[in-house]
C-alpha cells in the first residue's frame, strides 16, 4: 500500500516526542497504532515471538475506550488510514529522503511499512526492540552518526533485539560506523546487498551476534571495511555471501548454516573465523583468491607492525585455516580441505620463523604445493632428469671431442638413459636393462668418472623423493573421499 502524499514524516515525527519519558513515548506510539489500524493482530505473522508481542502490548483491547478515541482523533485529519490494508504493507510510514539531524530512537515501537530509502541520520539511530511490519526499506540510507553522544558500544545505529516481519531491503545502505544487529530476528528475507560496513577507522564495526535469519540473507557484493561479527547466528534457509567483500576480520564462530550457503568469490583480508561452527554440505568457497588473507601474517606486507604481532596473526591463521580443513574433512571434500591445509602449512611456516621445519615446509610447497600441484611436482621430477641428461651428453660429447672421437648419435641418448636410471635407483637398471648404455657412457667420461658418480649419487638421493611427491600429488589429486 503507498501511502497519500499529504501523509509525510512530520506526523510520525511528532508522534515520536509525544509523552515525558522514554517509555511514554513508546507506549503512546503503540497505542495510537493500535487505535487507528485495527485489527492490528492480523499485520503479524504466526511465528511471531511472544515475548515481543508481550514487551510490546500492541493488543487494543488493552486500552481504555477514553484513550483510544484520544489517539483516534489525534490521527484525524492528520494521518490516511486506509479502511483496508493491501498486503504487503509498503511506505505507509514514509521517511524517504529525510535527514535526521540529531539523534532519533524508534526503539521497542511498532513499524509498519517503514520506508526510509535515502534517509540520513547525523545522530544516533536507535532502533533496538522495535517491529517491523509489512516491507521495510533502508535502500540508500547513510548512518553517518556524526553527533551521536552515545557510548561506542551501543554503536551509531541498532537494531540489536530487534524483529523483521517481513522483507526488508538495506540493499547500498551505509553503516559507516558501528552498527548493531545482535539478537535481532529476520522471519522473512534480508537484502544487504551492495551495503557498506565500516570503514578504516578503528571506530567501526557490525555486530549480527545471535542473529536469527528465517530465511536467506543475501549480502552479495556488500564490502565489510570493518570487523563483521556473526557469531552465533542462525542462518536457516542458508546465506548468500557470494563476491562480499571482507577486508578486516569476520568471525563466525559458533554460528549454524542449516542450508545452502555461498561464499564463492568472495574476498577475505584475513583468515575467517569457523570455530564450533555447524556448516551444511551445500557450502561454496569456491573462486576465491586467499592471497590477501594471507598478506595479513606476511613480513614483507606489514614491515611497520612489530614482529611479535606478526607472529601472533600468523599462529592465529594456522588455528583458522586448520579448523577450516576440518570441516571440510567433515563434509567429505577434498579439494576443499587440502585447499585449507596448504593455507594451514604456509601459515605455520610463517610463524615458526627460519628453522629446519620451516626450511622443510618450504621445499615440500616450492616442489609439490604440498602435494596437490601435479604440474609443479612433474616438472621437478622430470625437469631434473633432463637436467642431469644435458650434463652427462654434454660432457660425453665433450669428452669424446677432445679424445678425437668420432661423435654417435648413442652418446645423447645413453646420457638420457643413464639420467633416467639413476633417477629411479631402487630399481637397479644400471645392472640390468641399462647396464650397456651405462658402460658405453663410463668409457666415454673415463676421464671424468668423478662427474659420473656424482650425478648418480645426487640423482640417487633427489630423483626418489621427486618421485614420492609426484605420486602423492596424483594420488591426493584422484583418490574416493
Amino acid at each position: 500500500m503507498k501511502r497519500n502524499v499529504q501523509n509525510n514524516a512530520g506526523f510520525w515525527l511528532k508522534l515520536l516526542e509525544e509523552g515525558d519519558s522514554d517509555a511514554e513515548k513508546k507506549g503512546n506510539w503503540n497505542k495510537c497504532l493500535c487505535s487507528n489500524i485495527r485489527p492490528i493482530k492480523s499485520f503479524f505473522p504466526n511465528n511471531f515471538p511472544k515475548n515481543i508481542v508481550e514487551t510490546i502490548k500492541f493488543d487494543p483491547a488493552r486500552i481504555e475506550y477514553e484513550e483510544r478515541e484520544k489517539w483516534k482523533a489525534y490521527a484525524a485529519g492528520r494521518l490516511e488510514i486506509p479502511s483496508n490494508f493491501t498486503y504487503p504493507i509498503e511506505s505507509f510510514m514514509d521517511f524517504s529522503n529525510v535527514e535526521f539531524p540529531e539523534n532519533i530512537s524508534f526503539a521497542g515501537r511498532l513499524l509498519i511499512g517503514a520506508d526510509f530509502r535515502n534517509a540520513v541520520f547525523n545522530g544516533w539511530a536507535d532502533f533496538r526492540g522495535a517491529a517491523f511490519l509489512g516491507l521495510t526499506h533502508f535502500e540508500g540510507a547513510r548512518f553517518e552518526g556524526h553527533k551521536t553522544m552515545q557510548p561506542a558500544s551501543h554503536g551509531v545505529v541498532s537494531f540489536a533485539d530487534s524483529i523483521f516481519c517481513n522483507t526488508v531491503y538495506f540493499k547500498g545502505t551505509e553503516f559507516p560506523r558501528i552498527s548493531r544487529f545482535d539478537n535481532s530476528e529476520f522471519l522473512s528475507a534480508g537484502y544487504f546487498q551492495e551495503a557498506i560496513f565500516g570503514n578504516d577507522s578503528e571506530l567501526s564495526g557490525v555486530l549480527f551476534d545471535c542473529a536469527k535469519f528465517g530465511a536467506e540473507p543475501n549480502f552479495s557484493k556488500a564490502m565489510f571495511f570493518c570487523a563483521g561479527g556473526f557469531k552465533n547466528v542462525e542462518f536457516n534457509d542458508g546465506a548468500n555471501f557470494r563476491k562480499t567483500k571482507f577486508f578486516s576480520d569476520v568471525n563466525f564462530n559458533n554460528s549454524k548454516f542449516n542450508n545452502t550457503t555461498s561464499f564463492r568469490e568472495a574476498t577475505f583480508g584475513q583468515p575467517p573465523k569457523f570455530f564450533e561452527a555447524v556448516v551444511h554440505e551445500d557450502i561454496n568457497f569456491n573462486g576465491i583468491d586467499w592471497n590477501k588473507a594471507e598478506l595479513s601474517y606476511s613480513n614483507r606486507k606489514n614491515k611497520d607492525v612489530k614482529p611479535d604481532e606478526i607472529t601472533t596473526r600468523a599462529e592465529n591463521a594456522v588455528l583458522a585455516w586448520e579448523r577450516l580443513a576440518l570441516i571440510m574433512s567433515k563434509q567429505e571434500k577434498p579439494w576443499e580441505r587440502h585447499e585449507f591445509f596448504r593455507l594451514k602449512m604456509r601459515a605455520k611456516r610463517q610463524a615458526e620463523g627460519i628453522s629446519i621445519s620451516s626450511t622443510v615446509n618450504w621445499l615440500f610447497d616450492i616442489l609439490s604445493d604440498y602435494g596437490w600441484g601435479i604440474r609443479r611436482s612433474l616438472t621437478w621430477w622430470f625437469g631434473h632428469i633432463i637436467l642431469f641428461w644435458l650434463v652427462l651428453a654434454g660432457a660425453a660429447c665433450y669428452q669424446a671431442n677432445e679424445n678425437g672421437d668420432q661423435l654417435n648419435w648413442w652418446i645423447p641418448l645413453d646420457g638420457f638413459l643413464v639420467s633416467l636410471s639413476n633417477s629411479l635407483s631402487f630399481l637397479r637398471l644400471q645392472s640390468g636393462y641399462l647396464s650397456s648404455n651405462y658402460k658405453d657412457l663410463e668409457k666415454v667420461l673415463d676421464q671424468v668418472m668423478w662427474l659420473f658418480s656424482t650425478v648418480g649419487t645426487i640423482q640417487a638421493m633427489v630423483g626418489p623423493i621427486l618421485l614420492f611427491l609426484l605420486l602423492l600429488t596424483l594420488r591426493n589429486r584422484f583418490r574416493m573421499g
